[in-house]
């Protein structure tokens, strides 16, 4: 359901993703962000077009740099190559799913 994404392949993907994507920056020792896991398993389901990767903040920190991210779990939403919002923080599925329903 998920893939995993490294920093070049992130890069790729804006260059070619025709349709609006999602990063996850994650880390396996973040227990927030393994609650948030079941929330984007539940968008996955309401969105099936929405692509979603997870990027490992501790495999990869220049992708926190580049973003100027503090803090995990950090979810990024692109459409069209363009970040289109941000979140920071453990969210709800309902948090999840209104925060992504606008760029539908």
């Amino acid at each position: 359901m998920f893939q995993d994404c490294s920093h070049a392949q992130f890069h790729a993907l804006l260059k070619t993703a025709s349709s609006p994507f999602l990063i996850d920056l994650w880390a396996p020792w973040c227990t927030p962000c393994a609650k948030l896991h079941d929330a984007l398993q539940d968008l996955a389901s309401v969105y099936p077009q929405l692509l979603i990767y997870r990027i490992n903040a501790d495999d990869h920190p220049q992708f926190a740099t580049d973003f100027q991210t503090r803090s995990i779990p950090a979810l990024f939403l692109f459409k069209d190559g363009v970040l289109m919002s941000k979140k920071t923080g453990s969210l709800s599925s309902e948090e999840l799913l209104s925060w992504v329903q606008p760029h539908f």
